[in-house]
Formats: structure tokens, sequence, C-alpha cells
């Protein structure tokens, strides 16, 4: 009766050990997710401003590099994350109908491990 008991203690703490871990990692990927989600965001931000400005002033001059908090990320410490938004590869300008490529990424660092959000897209001459 006593083994039986034991076995079943065991058992027990192995299901609830490996609940509680799964847990946690779920935890950390949603809270990796709204980063990258979070960064996705801010490269948007940036290319939907250079949408709404003036063809002529879309250069990497006037909208230079940042430092800023990826915002929106939840979780129970809740600290602040810096991150840097910048132009990448520079702003490429095509002929023919006139528009410029653009990408523009974001990037952080979490836990030691650099993360990096990109996003490209094109400036038409209206």
């Amino acid at each position: 009766m006593l083994a039986e008991v034991v076995i079943a203690t065991a058992l027990m703490v192995l299901v609830i050990t490996s609940i509680l871990t799964a847990l946690m990692r779920s935890t950390g990927l949603c809270y990796s997710t709204a980063q990258h989600c979070a960064g996705y965001s801010l490269c948007r931000e940036t290319i939907e401003q250079m949408r709404g400005a003036n063809y002529g002033m879309v250069s990497e001059a006037n909208f230079p590099s940042t430092n800023l908090f990826l915002t929106h990320l939840g979780g129970t410490a809740r600290m602040p994350i810096w991150c840097t938004r910048y132009c990448t590869n520079g702003i490429v300008e095509f002929s023919g109908p006139t528009r410029k490529r653009v990408t523009v990424a974001v990037t952080w660092s979490y836990r030691g491990k650099n993360q990096i959000e990109m996003m490209t897209g094109y400036i038409y001459l209206k």
C-alpha cells in the first residue's frame, strides 16, 4: 500500500513539473512574440511616416536612426527594452515609375541575444 502511494506521488510530481515547465516556456515565447510585434509596428510606423512625407524629403538624413522603447510588451517584470530603429541598405531610388525602396530595421537585445525585425516598402512619387 505504501509503495503505491509513493509511486502515485512521484508520478504526480513529474506531471506537475512538466506542466509548469511548459507554462514557463510558453510565457517566454509569448513575450518574445510581443517583442517582435512591437518591433514590426515601429518599422511600419516609420514607413508610413515616409509615405506621408514629401517624396523629396524621404532620405536617411530626414529619418535618422533613433533609440526608443519597445512598447506594449506586458509580462510580469514590465522592464523597458531599448531598441534602435534605422534605415538599412540606404534608401534606393528607382526610375520609371519614380519610386524609392526603403528598408527599416529595429534591433534590440534580450537576455544576451540580439534581435532584429525588418520591413521593406516602396515610396512612390505622387
